[in-house]
């Protein structure tokens, strides 16, 4: 538990001195009310919350989580410190915790703020909290999978948008086409747009599907990081 406090901590601080990922976490947090901004006015106000709300918590969740995991990793890497954390004994277990946990929390407020923003004052908030914590955890461990593979900072971002774009978008766009709707069903992210529009609808928001895939991602992107972390500590 100390290791793990001591890698929260140290997470926390790289990433609110990182003015970069700050920049992007405030973006997800403006996003919806961008969006309802550029809408004529009359279309703003016919579309559902659930729709700008969906919007931020979904960039939120597939951009800057991942990123926000990943750069810092990635830093540790090119300073040769994750070596060092390796080699005294640090578990991948531990590490992955400790950085889950700063991650999470940050991205967990700024997932309030877009409830703030968008005025939606008639949620549910534990259920919102609930389905946001469970959706960021296979989000952030795939980020950490992403710092993990990457040499440096540079290619984390390079590789981190092709995959990102498609874990925002194809929720986005499941309605439009049967194809993406069955693509969907099988994603976290697609999972929580599901979530977020019946949560708003006043139905019962959790599904087993909804719990099925975040827990299977999460384990199997898990055992990914894992496998990498250990290969990396005796190249």
């Amino acid at each position: 538990m100390k290791t793990i406090y001591i890698l929260f901590k140290k997470q926390l601080k790289n990433m609110l001195t990182n003015k970069q990922l700050l920049v992007m976490l405030l973006f997800s947090v403006l996003y919806p009310v961008g969006m309802k901004s550029l809408m004529p006015e009359e279309a703003s106000h016919e579309m559902p919350p659930a729709y700008f709300i969906g919007f931020g918590v979904l960039f939120c969740v597939a951009m800057v989580g991942p990123m926000m995991m990943a750069y810092p990793l990635a830093e540790e890497k090119e300073k040769h410190t994750l070596r060092v954390l390796m080699t005294s004994g640090v578990k991948p277990v531990d590490y992955l915790l400790g950085s889950l946990l700063a991650t999470g929390l940050v991205n967990i407020l700024g997932c309030l703020f877009i409830l703030v923003t968008v005025n939606a004052t008639f949620i549910n908030i534990f259920y919102y909290l609930v389905g946001v914590v469970f959706s960021l955890i296979p989000s952030l461990i795939y980020g950490a999978v992403i710092g993990i593979i990457c040499k440096n900072q540079m290619s984390t971002g390079l590789l981190t948008i092709p995959f990102g774009l498609p874990l925002m978008l194809v929720p986005m766009l499941s309605s439009l086409n049967s194809t993406l709707g069955k693509i969907n069903d099988y994603l976290f992210t697609g999972q929580l747009m599901n979530f977020l529009n019946k949560l708003m609808l006043g139905e019962q928001p959790f599904t087993v599907q909804f719990f099925l895939v975040t827990i299977v991602t999460s384990i199997v992107l898990g055992i990914v990081f894992m496998i990498f972390y250990r290969k990396n500590k005796f190249d």
